[in-house]
């Protein structure tokens, strides 16, 4: 009887324990730590930098925005590709050209899976190769977009 119990007791624990590590398996999480807060003024470029959890087959990618006048668009801006030891990523950030000094942008933190992060990769690398940087719809996450708002206040770097 008390054997039965131990064994009972035991296979609770790893089904518990299994249970524990396929959440943090799936869990996703993307944090912006710079800029640090909203209201950041910035020029024309910047690094923006964080850290993510993502499950295998996900990804992260950095996207920017002017609000007024284009809110339901973005820019791909590249992919965060996470750092295996600490967890951090980084992208170059481009706020539009000297017509947009004055604006708030807001830069996009989004974890998306593998058709959608092929979608972005295509895009990037045709914007590189063209000069054509169109915007697009944001699409669609595994996980809610982390949102930084920016003000743009200069041209210069």
């Amino acid at each position: 009887m008390a054997s039965t119990c131990v064994l009972r007791t035991l296979a609770t624990l790893v089904a518990i324990i299994s249970a524990s590590q396929e959440l943090t398996a799936q869990s996703r999480e993307v944090r912006i730590l710079q800029p640090m807060r909203d209201d950041v003024e910035v020029g024309q470029t910047m690094e923006v930098t964080g850290t993510a959890a993502v499950p295998p087959g996900e990804f992260v990618w950095i996207l920017v925005h002017r609000i007024i006048g284009f809110q339901q668009v973005w820019w791909p801006q590249g992919e965060g590709e996470i750092d295996p030891a600490n967890s951090v990523w980084e992208v170059s950030v481009t706020f539009g050209g000297p017509e947009d000094v004055g604006y708030d942008f807001e830069i996009a933190a989004i974890v998306v899976n593998q058709s959608q992060h092929n979608r972005l990769q295509e895009y990037w690398l045709n914007a590189m190769e063209t000069g054509d940087w169109r915007p697009m719809r944001m699409p669609p996450t595994t996980a809610p977009p982390m949102i930084r708002r920016v003000k743009k206040v200069s041209h210069r770097e």
